[in-house]
């Protein structure tokens, strides 16, 4: 990200501590075609993980060593959504995909791994995705994916002892917040993005913590739909205020039940 020289605001943290934003240029959206998105970027210095949960009450997001929000011209169409792990309730089609991945092995490590498996396994998922638009070099895989300023697991996902899928995961003192997922092309049919969300969202219940963060829902934006089947869940307005905002449905039991 491009950033302008002079931060614009500073979010408070509490306790008399903020923290300088800059503002990026505009450029096209990568969700919204024919929009165009800025972001407000806090820089990583300092920052620990009981910060970073307080700028994502605030609606930041981690993307490598950044902390962002969107501030983009005209629109609002991004919104932050997070899970109460304790009101959580599977939908049927989520019990479907619990249920075609009962062989999978759930590993959880302290830290993310930077190794050639790993890379190549990214490689093969973002050109699966995107048509080979975002490869990563090796570098570029390390900073951004390896690399945390604030305390984050990587979740690995196992058949066999195949590796499939690897989650990263920031740890903060009352949630989880989800970074990003990929995995293997071939098991594609197996709704891993789905299992793997639940596996965090059983994760987080099981760390005894609140929340499972998910980063944005995109108004707008067919792909980001998915992000509303997991209910009951808050979304964050324009105020700055979190709230349910649908009426609780008739639901399977909770996961883990």
């Amino acid at each position: 990200m491009d950033e302008q020289s002079k931060p614009t605001s500073r979010p408070k943290l509490g306790m008399n501590l903020s923290l300088p934003v800059f503002k990026t240029q505009e450029h096209p959206c990568p969700y919204l075609p024919g929009n165009y998105a800025s972001e407000l970027v806090v820089g990583s210095r300092g920052l620990d993980s009981a910060m970073y949960e307080k700028l994502m009450h605030q609606g930041f997001r981690r993307s490598g060593v950044m902390f962002y929000a969107t501030d983009c011209p005209g629109c609002q169409a991004c919104v932050p959504i997070r899970v109460p792990v304790d009101q959580f309730r599977l939908s049927k089609s989520q019990k479907r995909a619990l249920n075609k991945n009962r062989d999978v092995e759930v590993r959880v490590l302290s830290e993310p791994l930077c190794d050639e498996a790993r890379h190549e396994l990214l490689c093969r998922y973002e050109t699966f995705k995107h048509g080979g638009k975002n490869v990563p070099s090796f570098d570029e895989f390390e900073a951004n994916f390896c690399f945390s300023t604030i305390h984050t697991i990587e979740m690995d996902y196992l058949i066999d002892g195949k590796l499939i899928g690897v989650g990263l995961v920031d740890v903060c003192p009352d949630s989880l917040s989800s970074v990003y997922f990929y995995f293997e092309p071939e098991y594609a049919k197996r709704s891993l993005g789905i299992f793997s969300a639940l596996t965090e969202i059983q994760e987080t219940g099981r760390r005894g913590l609140r929340y499972w963060h998910m980063g944005f829902v995109v108004r707008g934006c067919a792909k980001m739909d998915y992000k509303n089947t997991f209910r009951p869940h808050e979304v964050r307005d324009s105020l700055g205020f979190w709230s349910v905002p649908h009426a609780r449905r008739k639901l399977n039991p909770r996961l883990g039940s």
